[in-house]
């Protein structure tokens, strides 16, 4: 499946399950405000009911009665003319909101002109039917002259949301295959870039393998030639060039064996104390002895105390890094290693005056396959193996691994050790 063919689909996708969120969403604020609507709806009526009935026990002309007034979404007030009894009204109160099957605990307040207080408030519990002092109306007013009473629904959220148990748990389930979609997506999206960058890894090892094997061959059938005997020099040379390409082979099968080895969890560390002073200057000798190098710089502080460490590994990963160094070096080789302590830790650091690495791709070299690109082309040789290698077996010694760079300016890679505390 090519790109465009993916993309499309994570497009139409991502504006398909946007679309089904959006439904959610409007549905949801639909059967909500029509919940509430018919809630307020039967106050109200179940309201001015009760206060039509105060006014006929009064014997006054109901026509008098004042409708009932919202003034937030659970608070409600009817005024009247006159002094009510509590008892009365609590009752008028169940009676009307049983009738409309309105059995959320309320509670009510009833407030006198004379005294300018809230002279009764009770919570009602219809369901229970038990009764205590209101907590919320008692210390509410509203500003308007003359008796009134009011009545305050405190659950009245809870019972709301309860009502729509169905539209909560949809909605939850939406969010639940949302977040399981873009997983997936990511995950999707994650394998195929992997597959990507190993398709090109084994294109990559694919071609660097035919060249010494070729090689190999051409050598091999020039010293089959009985002819090759007469010519010492020329059979030097073609020995020589086996030795090359062998060892060329050996050093790519190495870098995937270490890989492998960093990657499987299976890895076990052989530490013992290492002086580290000693292990660099041991690298560079080999390194020396095996590569055609550059200037190569050593500033190593004296004294610095032993690491616990895999003499081997740690040797491969210095190697690495010099490595590195040494191959991402401009025309002018200028590489410099130092060394030195600070508190419980020791740093290595193997600085160059390369081509640098861009703060976008800093944060990747260190992931498994990954190289830094140049356009569509990858300039230097490497198989995205070596980093990954040395930040798998630093985070197996509990150390950690940075990289400072800037493009055309260099970089230098810095690695802390923690030391044997004594």
């Amino acid at each position: 499946m090519n790109r465009r063919i993916i993309r499309s689909v994570v497009v139409l996708a991502i504006f398909s399950f946007m679309g089904i969120v959006a439904l959610q969403v409007f549905w949801f604020r639909k059967a909500y405000s029509y919940e509430q609507k018919q809630f307020e709806d039967n106050v109200i009526i179940a309201l001015n009911t009760v206060a039509e009935k105060i006014y006929s026990l009064k014997k006054e002309n109901t026509e008098n009665a004042q409708p009932a007034k919202q003034i937030s979404q659970n608070y409600f007030v009817v005024q009247i003319n006159d002094t009510l009894h509590p008892f009365l009204l609590e009752n008028l109160l169940v009676q009307e909101f049983k009738a409309r099957n309105l059995t959320e605990t309320f509670e009510y307040a009833i407030y006198d002109c004379f005294t300018d207080s809230i002279v009764f408030g009770k919570s009602v519990s219809i369901k229970e039917n038990e009764s205590e002092s209101a907590h919320y109306l008692q210390y509410i007013k509203w500003e308007r002259d003359g008796h009134y009473f009011g009545v305050y629904f405190p659950q009245r959220v809870a019972q709301l949301f309860s009502s729509l148990e169905i539209w909560v748990y949809s909605s939850i389930l939406v969010v639940i295959i949302t977040i399981f979609f873009a997983y997936t997506l990511f995950v999707i999206l994650q394998q195929k870039k992997l597959s990507e960058v190993r398709t090109d890894f084994v294109n990559n090892m694919t071609h660097e393998l035919k060249t010494p094997i070729a090689t190999i061959n051409l050598a091999s059938s020039a010293l089959g030639d009985p002819k090759m005997l007469e010519d010492p020099e020329r059979l030097k040379q073609y020995i020589r060039i086996l030795g090359d390409e062998g060892n060329r082979l050996k050093t790519l099968v190495d870098k995937v064996l270490q890989a492998s080895s960093a990657d499987s969890g299976s890895l076990r560390l052989k530490k013992e104390p290492i002086q580290v002073n000693v292990l660099i200057t041991e690298v560079i000798k080999n390194f020396s002895e095996q590569h055609s190098t550059g200037a190569i710089h050593l500033n190593l502080q004296e004294g610095i105390p032993t690491v616990s460490a895999d003499k081997f590994h740690l040797t491969n990963v210095i190697f690495n890094l010099i490595e590195n160094a040494l191959k991402y070096s401009n025309d002018v080789i200028d590489v410099t290693i130092s060394s030195h302590y600070e508190g419980k830790y020791i740093s290595i650091e193997v600085a160059d005056r390369g081509m640098g690495i861009s703060k976008e791709h800093q944060k990747k070299i260190f992931e498994k396959f990954y190289r830094v690109p140049k356009g569509d082309l990858y300039e230097t040789k490497g198989y995205g193996l070596g980093l990954f290698y040395v930040k798998q077996i630093v985070d197996k010694h509990q150390g950690e691994i940075f990289v400072k760079s800037e493009p055309g300016q260099g970089s230098i890679f810095t690695l802390r050790l923690p030391i044997i505390e004594e």
